[in-house]
């Protein structure tokens, strides 16, 4: 008897191929968008998912590889190695590093806070939030309403943090939305504002001051570009973002360190925070091995829903949009979110981020850079 047909298997064989291939070439194509994040608002959207576009393009190079096909393989390689290039790039530590609540302070290491509450929490919520945090600075985005009228417009926290700075709201003009979101920095050590007026109008979106830490000044920086939920927003926060290259940049050439605190609503692959870090030579300081993200904290019943199902939503469901951006010279020594879980009622869709920095000492300096 005769034995069976090649063609069958040549047919498979062709079959095999030709898939590998296709998927290779997809998963290389995906791998690419990142690049042109800058040019399109659709194309920075999926450039933000660059972790979980890395984690699906390595599940797929082991599909590939199962294949044998040597070609379609490594074109599969370089589609993860091109995934993992923006993750990789601007960071300031890679492992996980906890923080130790107990432990004692070096006189160089300060503890920053750093919240986005949307305006949507009870205010006693967040002051509990900055009394449990120990932070020496803490930055608060979108406040609740009551607070905002005890800290921005009264003195509500100065007992404990005589440092502060505010950003008041500013309504859009058609008189319903908001301009400007409200926010406020509070610091143990007295802080002198900084004149961002040389950025034009954007000026009003930064909170941006200089610390007098008896360890050496540092500068400090609040903003909060907007989501882009849709081209126009996405257009409004990358002018926000390139102002903040040129405040960093300024603040740098004083010889300060820089610590900008802000929900940037890009992830590391995203076109805004590769654009700030490239430009003004700046790190993130989430270790790129600690896979959480800060937003959202629960599943949402759906993307027009505030309201939640209660469930954790972590990565790769979540995504790291609120982060400290560092200069080179601040080293990290914890970075950690917390999380809200079932708390009842209303609450910001965002985690709090904890970051404790340490913040090489600076020359003393009777000049003040605010004034110059």
């Amino acid at each position: 008897m005769d034995g069976p047909s090649p063609k069958p298997r040549r047919a498979q064989w062709r079959t095999v191929t030709v898939l590998a291939w296709a998927a290779a070439a997809t998963l290389l194509a995906s791998s690419t968008l990142w690049m042109f994040a800058g040019w399109s608002w659709r194309i920075d959207l999926i450039a933000n998912l660059g972790a979980q576009m890395f984690l699906v393009c390595l599940a797929c190079t082991i599909l590939v590889a199962a294949t044998r096909r040597r070609p379609p393989i490594a074109l599969a390689l370089l589609a993860c190695v091109l995934h993992a290039a923006p993750l990789v790039v601007h960071r300031a530590a890679f492992w996980p590093r906890s923080i130790d609540d107990a432990r004692v302070r070096a006189p160089d290491e300060v503890r920053f806070l750093h919240y986005n509450d949307s305006s949507l929490s009870d205010k006693r919520f967040v002051y509990d939030l900055i009394d449990r945090s120990g932070a020496d600075i803490a930055s608060i985005l979108g406040p609740p309403v009551q607070m905002q009228f005890d800290v921005i417009y009264k003195d509500g926290l100065e007992n404990k943090y005589p440092g502060k700075l505010v950003r008041e709201w500013r309504p859009a003009k058609d008189g319903f939305g908001t301009e400007v979101t409200p926010a406020f920095i509070v610091s143990r050590w007295p802080i002198t504002p900084f004149d961002c007026s040389f950025v034009g109008p954007m000026s009003s979106r930064f909170i941006a001051g200089i610390v007098q830490r008896p360890a050496g000044r540092f500068a400090v920086i609040a903003v909060h570009p907007r989501s882009p939920r849709w081209r126009e927003r996405w257009e409004e926060g990358n002018a926000v973002a390139s102002a903040l290259i040129a405040v960093a940049l300024r603040l740098k050439s004083e010889g300060l360190p820089v610590v900008v605190l802000s929900d940037l609503n890009s992830t590391p692959s995203g076109w805004r925070s590769r654009h700030i870090c490239a430009e003004a030579g700046l790190q993130r300081a989430k270790p790129l091995f600690l896979c959480d993200g800060t937003y959202p904290d629960v599943v949402p019943w759906s993307l027009r829903s505030r309201q939640s199902t209660n469930i954790p939503a972590r990565w790769p469901l979540s995504i790291a949009i609120d982060d400290a951006l560092l200069t080179p010279d601040i080293g990290v020594v914890g970075w950690r979110v917390g999380s809200f879980g079932a708390t009842p009622g209303l609450r910001s869709e965002h985690r709090p981020v904890f970051v404790e920095l340490r913040i090489p000492p600076t020359a003393a300096s009777e000049k003040n850079p605010a004034s110059r």
